[in-house]
């Protein structure tokens, strides 16, 4: 299979940290944002692979930073091949417990962030033709017992 770029946000811990290791195992390129340089710079300095890893401080729910995030994926891999919108929060507690201040920035991570990718995204991976085959392949490649809730992008027209 041919290399291809693949951007994760909220890449730089937990479920998007090993999707971007195993993809820069099988030899991807690899675009990771999170909010915190620090944790990013650390996780960019364990990953290693600067020339097929590249690290960005993007906030998932803000619309310059992911469209920022996208046009510097293609600009330094020349396609995006794959965008992984794996950037959330969890605000914890039910309704009936949780902290009502705590849900909006939540809410905006974990829904509007998605759509803001979608949307910068979608242009490039109509450009590449990223068959929805891949997506499915890259789920079930997650280690045992990682539940992976998948929402594709693909072009109008394109068969499922």
């Amino acid at each position: 299979m041919a290399s291809k770029t693949v951007l994760i946000t909220g890449g730089t811990s937990g479920i998007g940290a090993h999707a971007a290791r195993l993809l820069i195992d099988h030899g991807h390129r690899v675009v990771v944002t999170g909010r915190d340089e620090t944790k990013l710079k650390t996780f960019l300095d364990e990953a290693g692979h600067p020339d097929r890893l590249l690290g960005l401080v993007a906030d998932a729910a803000d619309w310059q930073a992911t469209e920022s995030a996208v046009t510097r994926t293609v600009e330094r891999f020349g396609a995006l091949d794959a965008a992984v919108a794996n950037a959330g929060l969890q605000s914890g507690g039910s309704i009936g417990d949780g902290d009502p201040t705590a849900w909006a920035p939540t809410v905006l991570i974990n829904v509007l962030g998605l759509a803001l990718l979608a949307h910068a995204a979608l242009p490039h991976l109509e450009a590449t033709a990223q068959p929805i085959a891949e997506a499915i392949r890259f789920a079930l490649e997650q280690p045992a017992g990682v539940d992976v809730d998948t929402v594709t992008v693909r072009p109008i027209g394109q068969p499922i």
